[in-house]
């Protein structure tokens, strides 16, 4: 980071919540939030003072200070009666040949329904940067039969199963998911076609530095 004043009192810069902008090459800007935890001189050139900072998602330093644990693991929330699920969506030949038959999907947009009851559709990520700074737009509706039927929709989609009736015990499509998962994981491992479209979770890229 640059700055024209070399005088800056680093430590006064120490804990502040603070938002930068970078310019990429296409000229759009990339915006990073979070607190600064370190903050080091590197060198004065021509009145210019550069500076190494690094920047602490709120979360991350809140537990840090506070001394307090992490985000809660999806072990733990089961522990405590909340069961989530995380997979991959993936689509596949009906008679693969090779695990060039098999694409994983992407999609932006978030869809989440509540209870069979209400449902928000849209491109809002739950972080500072979607919520403060991005342009997104979701559509949040307590239509309950439109909710209904969105749910089924999707779980028809994804496992081939509409799921239980309305305001139904999801108990058993919770152990029916995690199965499926992971015989549609094993059945791209051995070349055979899939049912439905989710699988375990996979990501193929090495995790970088968080940022924020």
């Amino acid at each position: 980071m640059l700055s024209d004043d070399p005088r800056i009192p680093l430590k006064t810069l120490m804990g502040r919540m603070v938002t930068i902008s970078l310019v990429r090459e296409d000229g759009s800007l990339r915006y990073f939030n979070g607190y600064i935890t370190e903050c080091r001189f590197v060198r004065c050139d021509g009145g210019f003072a550069s500076t190494t900072k690094r920047l602490t998602a709120p979360s991350a330093t809140k537990a840090i200070g506070d001394k307090t644990k992490m985000p809660i693991t999806a072990e733990a929330l089961a522990d405590r009666g909340i069961k989530a699920l995380m997979g991959s969506m993936w689509s596949g030949a009906a008679q693969p040949k090779s695990t060039k038959d098999y694409e994983e999907t992407y999609i932006h947009a978030k869809v989440a329904i509540v209870d069979d009851a209400a449902f928000t559709v849209g491109s809002v990520n739950l972080n500072v940067r979607s919520m403060a700074l991005d342009s997104e737009l979701n559509l949040l509706s307590q239509a309950m039969d439109v909710a209904f039927d969105l749910r089924k929709k999707l779980f028809k989609q994804c496992t081939n199963d509409e799921g239980p009736a309305q305001f139904g015990n999801m108990k058993k499509t919770f152990e029916a998911w995690l199965d499926l998962m992971n015989d549609n994981t094993e059945a791209m491992a051995s070349g055979l076609p899939l049912s439905g479209q989710i699988a375990t979770f996979h990501v193929d890229r090495q995790p970088g530095s968080p940022v924020i």
